[in-house]
């Protein structure tokens, strides 16, 4: 609900439209990305599980931090350190700013297409198999 207030009092509806079309992006992206890819990360994953021991005992270090953060209400300390480091992050509240964010996805999405990976090569392989064995 956070989200429909904040866009309420923007300064006109097209940066409130804006600000919750970037919203709504940014939940249903994720999906789709892994979707997308979930052959690649299959294999990927399969590889990755001697890891995973370390990784969560990791994730549940930076949550317990992000819990003293928020209970201390220092969060402050990283939004700054993302602004000075990582700078178009400043961008995204603005209006235009979610253009770059709009071109990072279109190049990550083209290149993946030009490279012919993912589900559809999954598709022609098994539609492929399917031809050869009628052929028999």
């Amino acid at each position: 609900a956070a989200i429909l207030f904040t866009a309420a009092v923007q300064d006109t509806a097209t940066q409130g439209a804006i600000l919750l079309f970037v919203y709504g992006a940014g939940m249903t992206v994720p999906f789709v990305l892994a979707a997308r890819f979930i052959d690649r990360f299959m294999h990927w994953v399969s590889g990755f599980r001697r890891y995973l021991g370390v990784v969560e005992k990791a994730m549940g270090g930076f949550l317990v931090l992000f819990g003293l953060l928020i209970a201390s209400n220092s969060m402050n300390i990283i939004a700054q350190w993302m602004l000075n480091h990582i700078p178009w992050f400043g961008a995204l509240g603005r209006p235009g700013g979610s253009y770059y964010v709009s071109c990072c996805i279109i190049v990550f999405c083209l290149y993946f297409r030009a490279s012919g990976s993912g589900i559809s090569n999954g598709r022609r392989r098994v539609a492929q198999s399917t031809v050869d064995a009628g052929n028999l």
